[in-house]
């Protein structure tokens, strides 16, 4: 592949990295809106289109490199305008005419940082292990612990549905001021997201090394690993617990007092 294709394909690819913040940004509203199934909706069909017309340029229609992030780059853009669009028809209408307000972003500043910080501090605690024991540790057994790590980081996304679920209905609820309902709800979202985690993980912990067997079929792996994939596991348990508080913790806007 020559030079001038490369920064085609790069910039191609630019354009979308760039679409996703809107469309992150529209989704983001729908699930506001309590729509999640129209934005599940779009991402699905969208997501088909884009994987399956990317296999048909890469098996005949086109081998060239470029063609096939264009189009992915084509893709992303419109499903951000299929997400602008359906939160847009879902949006109440209140009669004014729409205009940009910088007072929404001065009032939401503080927790919008206090976010962000967050999220870096979670990426940093996140990775930190793997650059510790990449420097302290031979290089199979760094090999050992990122296999249990993907296995440990795959199972904390069980509970993710729930918890992306849960955000909205805890955000309106204490919005409205509806507290019994908010208890009840934060109770039975909390058990949900356990419930949906607890069982596969418990199975791991017990079993680590015949988990890691049928990952790998590797015998010397399974047996390396397998006290590294338990104690993760564990981690993980920890981090499905705290999944719809933290959800409740970021819908009350109370996410600075954790930096502090």
């Amino acid at each position: 592949i020559s030079d001038a294709a490369v920064i085609e394909a790069v910039g191609f690819a630019g354009i979308g990295l760039a679409c996703q913040l809107p469309a992150f940004l529209f989704g983001g509203g729908l699930a506001g809106l309590q729509r999640q199934d129209i934005s599940n909706g779009i991402a699905v069909v969208t997501t088909s289109v884009r994987h399956g017309v990317a296999l048909g340029l890469l098996w005949g229609l086109s081998s060239s490199v470029v063609v096939v992030i264009a189009w992915q780059a084509a893709s992303a853009l419109l499903s951000a305008a299929a997400l602008l669009i359906a939160l847009w028809v879902q949006l109440p209408s209140n009669g004014r005419r729409p205009r940009f307000q910088f007072s929404l972003l001065r009032d939401t500043g503080k927790f919008a940082s206090s976010l962000g910080g967050m999220a870096v501090l979670g990426t940093v605690v996140m990775q930190s292990d793997k650059t510790i024991v990449g420097a302290l540790l031979p290089f199979s057994v760094v090999g050992h612990y990122m296999l249990a790590s993907v296995i440990a980081t795959n199972l904390m996304a069980i509970a993710q549905p729930v918890a992306a679920a849960a955000f909205p209905r805890l955000s309106h609820l204490i919005a409205t001021k509806e507290w019994s309902s908010l208890r009840s709800n934060f109770s039975l979202l909390s058990q949900l997201a356990v419930l949906m985690s607890l069982p596969v993980m418990i199975v791991i912990v017990m079993l680590p090394a015949q988990t890691l067997m049928v990952w790998t079929g590797n015998a010397a792996v399974a047996h390396s690993a397998s006290p590294i994939l338990r104690y993760l596991v564990i981690g993980a348990i920890l981090n499905a617990f705290a999944a719809i508080p933290w959800e409740l913790c970021i819908a009350m806007g109370r996410v600075g007092p954790l930096l502090d």
